[in-house]
């Protein structure tokens, strides 16, 4: 997880800013706005500023989205996006993806109605290898499989400790990063391994709005599996 660094105290003109900016896109249940309530925010780490040109991708995770006090309506609309999407039939899916041109002038981004497909469940499943396939072919051929095996030790890991929870997190996310500029990764990984070189690679459990103590999420191992399983079948295609 990203690391926090601390919080920041809010003065009131700072608070009166955050209670004009984002009150007219909130459609307000109750009759205190609940911005009024936020007097500090929390630092954390930029997780992509030891990066030169970093390729993102960001995975909404789990087959369930909706949190456990949601509204009707609000289950009805995650629903929808369930079953619309990857989401319930994988366990997750692509919400967005950043990757530099050859050329390296600015990134290229897609954004999550770019993973909505609308097809069977084999169709999905050749769809989602071919779109991580994509993703990984930023990395250098010669590390490539260090990266992909640094990243699915990761993700065991984090199967490990969602086994061992209590914790029930839905919507929560796992953002990928990797350094696509060849000469910044040789350089470092020629010194250290992939996993400990920061600006080289990185996966983050982001967007913990909804977890609760609960019960453990299958759910989300489920999804957590199901990716381990295309990265290992996205290694040994290129094998």
């Amino acid at each position: 997880m990203p690391t926090i660094i601390g919080k920041v105290v809010l003065s009131q003109d700072a608070q009166d800013y955050l209670k004009t900016g984002y009150e007219g896109r909130l459609r307000l249940t109750h009759t205190e706005n609940p911005l009024k309530r936020i007097q500090f925010l929390l630092v954390m780490i930029d997780v992509v500023y030891d990066f030169k040109y970093p390729a993102i991708m960001d995975l909404k995770m789990g087959r369930k989205l909706s949190a456990l006090d949601a509204s009707q309506s609000k289950m009805d609309t995650n629903r929808d996006t369930e079953q619309r999407t990857t989401q319930e039939s994988l366990g997750f899916r692509i919400t967005g993806t950043q990757v530099w041109t050859k050329n390296e002038l600015e990134p290229v981004r897609r954004l999550k109605k770019s993973f909505e497909w609308m097809e069977e469940a084999d169709a999905q499943d050749s769809r989602m290898k071919d779109e991580l396939g994509d993703f990984f072919s930023k990395l250098d051929p010669e590390i490539r499989n260090t990266v992909l095996d640094s990243l699915i030790s990761a993700l065991n890991a984090f199967k490990e400790m969602l086994s061992n929870s209590t914790f029930t997190l839905r919507s929560s996310s796992l953002l990928i990063v990797y350094e696509t500029d060849t000469r910044e990764l040789k350089a470092m990984t020629y010194q250290k391994s992939v996993n400990t070189v920061p600006g080289v690679f990185g996966v983050y459990a982001i967007d913990f709005a909804h977890a609760v103590k609960h019960e453990r999420d299958e759910d989300m191992i489920f999804g957590v599996e199901q990716l381990t399983g295309f990265l290992k079948a996205s290694k040994e295609t290129e094998n």
